[in-house]
């Protein structure tokens, strides 16, 4: 016996697509001790790893923790891996040689990761906040080797998984769902936050052996500093994208760069504070045209 993945229904074992909801049947899932059942009722399913019942929303299983965010993909988490693996064949075809090239294909995987638009619905953003923050390589974050270009890919989706997380607190901070992506989120910033302390311990043991303190003082300031203004920089970026964006009455585009305004290099609490308030200030400013277009 087969049930349709999508709604549960019951199918033949020939069938093409389900003839309840009309899903095609790429996966059948077959019940008895040969395989594990994954079953529907309404808006409950089971977890396809261990069986235990799961909220329709919910991406990680509570009991097992198997993660099947990856499983429910929506038509907009598809089209963006359609374009990053475009992406990833060029790179591939590119000569060893030709580092700068590969660099720039980097880049613009990184910036597509960092612009693409997601719908503020909430398994949407539920969705992409998963699968930015199972895409996050932390073996690239801690390794002080690391290729720039992997890097600028990495912090891409540590920025989507921010502005994902912080459209779900902006639009459905209430619901039953949000604990969960809370937990999942705060749990990723800890791996984060590790993964680049074992690189910053590391950059620190190399630099102590090659240039002694001094010279690893002012390296460490240097790079702090130019850290922070590139964060300036790019914070200002935005607050003019988003600019732009309200000129032209592309609220949503707007909202969406708003949202992921958020100084946090601890360079100090005061351009903390700053960013932080122009944040609020241009949310504000979204809002209240949005009200007077209605």
């Amino acid at each position: 016996m087969l049930y349709c993945k999508e709604c549960g229904a019951q199918i033949e074992e020939d069938s093409k697509y389900c003839e309840v909801c009309g899903a095609e049947i790429s996966k059948k899932i077959k019940v008895g001790n040969e395989a594990r059942k994954e079953s529907f009722e309404g808006e409950l399913r089971k977890c396809p790893n261990c069986g235990d019942p799961i909220d329709a929303f919910e991406f990680i299983c509570d009991k097992c923790g198997y993660n099947f965010s990856t499983d429910r993909k929506s038509t907009s988490q598809e089209r963006l891996e359609r374009m990053l693996s475009d992406i990833d064949s060029e790179i591939s075809e590119i000569k060893s040689k030709d580092i700068l090239k590969r660099e720039e294909l980097k880049g613009k995987k990184a910036s597509c990761i960092s612009s693409f638009s997601v719908s503020n619905s909430v398994e949407e953003v539920a969705a992409f906040m998963m699968y930015a923050a199972g895409n996050i390589d932390m073996s690239v974050l801690s390794n002080t080797g690391a290729d720039p270009g992997d890097n600028k890919i990495a912090e891409a989706w540590i920025g989507k998984m921010e502005q994902m997380f912080h459209m779900a607190t902006v639009s459905f901070a209430d619901s039953e769902m949000f604990p969960r992506i809370e937990k999942v989120y705060r749990e990723k910033k800890e791996e984060i936050q590790a993964a680049k302390k074992k690189k910053a311990r590391l950059g620190l043991k190399f630099a102590v052996g090659f240039g002694g303190f001094y010279l690893l003082l002012f390296l460490v300031i240097g790079c702090f500093v130019l850290s922070h203004k590139s964060q300036e920089k790019k914070m200002e970026k935005i607050v003019q994208e988003v600019q732009e964006d309200i000129k032209v009455g592309d609220y949503d585009s707007a909202l969406i760069k708003a949202q992921s305004i958020r100084m946090d290099d601890d360079w100090s609490s005061e351009s903390t504070e700053y960013w932080d308030n122009r944040r609020e200030e241009l949310i504000e400013l979204i809002k209240q045209k949005m009200e007077e277009e209605r």
